[in-house]
């Protein structure tokens, strides 16, 4: 009896260099996720602030609805609108979903890469190691960008407007 619950569990890794493998596996997925949503984050702040005319590196953080500049803890990339529910600490006010949503498709897409390129062996240098074309990532990184594009790209039509009619006349 003893012996068949045995047989029913999981296959163990049978070597440290197995279990050292899948570890660094993680550590990279988490570490790939993390820099890819302070990227979207990044990404939100240039939607946000350039259709405005306001500076990308001054003021830091702040809530849209009242100006209070943001700690540093709520503005971590998609963890610091969960902690406080999707409303800001000080107002009160609804913060747009849209922020946290950006922030985890691109934490996703570096997560994606990292899989395809490193785990599955998948990408640009795959021809050079084995030989054969398989490069599935090309739909993905075109669908990916143009879902990005399209969510980023839903703010006020008017600010969008104006921005591309400021663009227009300083070039002329």
């Amino acid at each position: 009896m003893a012996n068949e619950s045995r047989a029913a569990l999981p296959p163990v890794p049978s070597t440290n260099h197995e279990r050292s493998a899948r570890m660094s596996h993680a550590i990279f997925i988490l570490f790939f996720f993390a820099l890819g949503a302070c990227i979207g984050s990044f990404l939100n702040v240039v939607v946000w602030r350039l259709p405005r005319g306001e500076s990308l590196i001054t003021p830091p953080s702040h809530c849209p609805k009242c100006n209070t500049p943001l700690k540093w803890y709520d503005n971590l990339p998609v963890i610091g609108w969960i902690k406080l529910g999707g409303k800001c600490r000080y107002c009160k006010e609804p913060i747009s979903p849209r922020y946290p949503i950006v922030e985890a498709i691109t934490g996703g897409l570096f997560v994606f890469y990292y899989v395809m390129f490193f785990l599955l062996q998948i990408g640009p240098c795959a021809e050079c190691r084995e030989g054969t074309r398989r490069t599935p990532t090309r739909y993905a990184t075109f669908g990916a960008a143009a879902f990005l594009a399209r969510v980023t790209a839903r703010t006020n039509g008017r600010s969008c407007a104006r921005f591309s009619n400021r663009l227009r006349s300083s070039r002329a």
